[in-house]
């Protein structure tokens, strides 16, 4: 045995195979572990996700700005932009504005004028004569007065006036021309009344039986009828 050379073959190669399997299995496992940490703690609540491809860079695939003009002066998102208008500087459609005149004005004849409507006492009237004012209120002592007889037609009209004896009228008959007026006077003779105050009418009436009565009322001593 002395003198001859030991040499000492080491593990057996079967023995070799297994340990290198086993230290395999185990760095798996510890990748494998590694792996799921990393993926718990990205989708943990709290977590921020990592970010897309671009996002937030400026450059590819981050999202475009709203026009501004630079000055922020243009309307942003869900602000209602302000009204425009027409290049000649009138408000735009929908204004409110009209185009022409509204309905229900003024109406007009076919040759653009006005027709002419009945006023003063022929407005309140369907006779061919009226009178006015009625009922007619002398001053106190006087023994004078007038009133006005308008003829309603567009036509001359034939009128005759008549009243009591005591009183005498300037005109009793005559013709009105078409919407023409006539001023009746007329003196009254207060000897005649036995009481100081007094009343009487004058009738005016026409050919055709159309007629109407003005009342008169006065007094002898300036004492102003009730």
């Amino acid at each position: 045995m002395y003198g001859e050379d030991v040499t000492f073959s080491g593990l057996p190669a079967e023995l070799r195979t297994r340990r290198r399997r086993l230290l395999l299995l185990v760095i798996g496992l510890i990748v494998l572990l590694a792996a799921g940490l990393v993926a718990m703690l990205a989708l943990a609540p709290g977590g921020r996700p990592a970010a897309a491809p671009g996002e937030g860079t400026g450059g590819l695939g981050s999202a475009p700005l709203e026009p501004n003009g630079g000055d922020g002066s243009q309307p942003g998102a869900g602000q209602t932009p302000a009204p425009t208008e027409d290049a000649d500087g009138g408000a735009g459609p929908g204004d409110g504005g009209t185009s022409g005149e509204g309905e229900g004005g003024q109406g007009t004849d076919d040759g653009g004028n006005t027709p002419d409507q009945p006023s003063g006492p022929c407005a309140t009237t369907d006779r061919k004569l009226a009178g006015a004012p009625d009922p007619l209120h002398l001053k106190p002592g006087a023994n004078k007065g007038s009133f006005t007889i308008y003829n309603c037609t567009d036509e001359q009209v034939a009128w005759l006036a008549a009243t009591k004896p005591s009183v005498t009228l300037a005109d009793e008959d005559g013709t009105l021309a078409p919407g023409a007026t006539l001023v009746m006077s007329f003196t009254v003779d207060t000897s005649k009344f036995d009481t100081q105050t007094f009343t009487f009418k004058i009738k005016v009436y026409s050919t055709t039986s159309t007629f109407f009565y003005v009342d008169v009322n006065g007094s002898k001593l300036g004492i102003a009828p009730n």
